[in-house]
């Protein structure tokens, strides 16, 4: 399994993001991650300390990359500003650590 460090900022659902928030009590939630470049990453949050995300308050996460032996990850250098999708649907912002 493959773990990347994120920072990952949540929208308010007045600014397009989910009307609530997932919990990262359990882990499991897996949206996906889309870069300036590439195509779509499947990726699952893992458990975290924190209980769960606040809306426009950073929080910092780890991710498993769900297809790293099929798809090329390469996109998620540090630093790199990535969208955090449902669907079409942008739900929040991450950065590489």
């Amino acid at each position: 399994m493959v773990v990347k460090e994120l920072r990952v900022t949540c929208l308010a659902a007045a600014e397009g993001g989910r009307s609530s928030l997932p919990s990262l009590r359990e882990g499991g939630y897996s949206p996906h991650l889309r870069p300036d470049v590439g195509p779509l990453l499947g990726i699952r949050f893992l458990r975290g300390r924190a209980g769960s995300f606040t809306a426009n308050v950073p929080a910092f996460v780890s991710v498993e990359l769900l297809y790293e032996s099929t798809v090329d990850y390469s996109a998620m250098k540090s630093g790199a500003p990535i969208a955090v999708v449902e669907g079409a649907k942008v739900v929040g912002w991450a950065e590489v650590l």
